[in-house]
């Protein structure tokens, strides 16, 4: 069984939506430093199956576009629980007709980019780390940033912001990108795209990878967390 993971959420990682946004930033900085050591995930997803590729191959085939491609990447196949996990996203206009243009914000007012990923792996083994906050109330949403023109463009996010595993195990994953749009007479208009299935192995880590990741997630929890630095050290301790 898979789950899509926007809908998989950590019950006791709960926080509150009538703080500030910049009492929210340092909140979370601080349940995301507990999380890398508590690990208290609860996932709903079951062992890998034939669903999961049905799933993905229907909606692929439904979402399908004759000139946009959505192709996601990562730098190598397994990763220690608590590493962070950057996901290259590739968008291109394969006939080049210069009519598209991707969204290159890395920014949203609510506090996270909206990513649609669907996990397939072990029951009880990975989450989103903020679905209880995210349905807890009103969020202003919008993000700021400028348009690519495709031909091609790549942008990396950390799927620890999405996703967090709280067991060893084989995973697999898709994500539904909305970023290219086509603007005609003064009207956008989102296509929504689908990547291809990636597998990936979480381990768990070495003593010197935790000390590591704690070193360096500390330190942040006493900045401001605007630097990508920051940023960097914070989203590794999501798993």
């Amino acid at each position: 069984m898979n789950a899509f993971i926007n809908d998989t959420a950590c019950p006791p990682l709960v926080l509150t939506s009538r703080i500030s946004w910049v009492g929210m930033r340092h909140t979370l900085r601080i349940v995301y430093y507990l999380a890398a050591i508590v690990r208290i995930c609860v996932g709903t997803a079951g062992a890998a199956d034939t669903g999961f590729d049905d799933a993905h191959r229907e909606k692929a085939e439904t979402l399908r576009h004759d000139s946009l491609e959505l192709n996601i990447t990562l730098p190598k196949s397994s990763f220690f629980l608590g590493e962070l996990i950057p996901v290259t996203f590739r968008f291109e206009d394969k006939k080049d007709t210069g009519q598209y243009h991707a969204w290159t914000g890395s920014y949203d007012r609510s506090g996270r980019i909206p990513m649609e990923f669907t996990v397939d792996g072990p029951p009880g083994s990975f989450c989103d780390p903020l679905a209880t906050y995210f349905s807890s109330g009103f969020f202003m949403g919008g993000g700021i940033g400028n348009e690519a023109k495709l031909g091609s463009h790549e942008q990396a996010f950390h799927l620890n912001e999405w996703v967090r595993f709280d067991r060893p195990g084989k995973y697999r994953f898709y994500t539904v990108s909305s970023r290219v749009s086509q603007t005609k007479d003064n009207v956008s208009s989102g296509f929504p795209l689908v990547s291809p299935i990636l597998t990936i192995e979480i381990r768990e880590p070495t003593a010197q990878e935790l000390d590591d990741t704690f070193r360096k997630a500390v330190p942040a929890l006493g900045s401001n967390g605007t630097g990508s630095d920051d940023r960097a050290a914070i989203y590794a301790a999501l798993s």
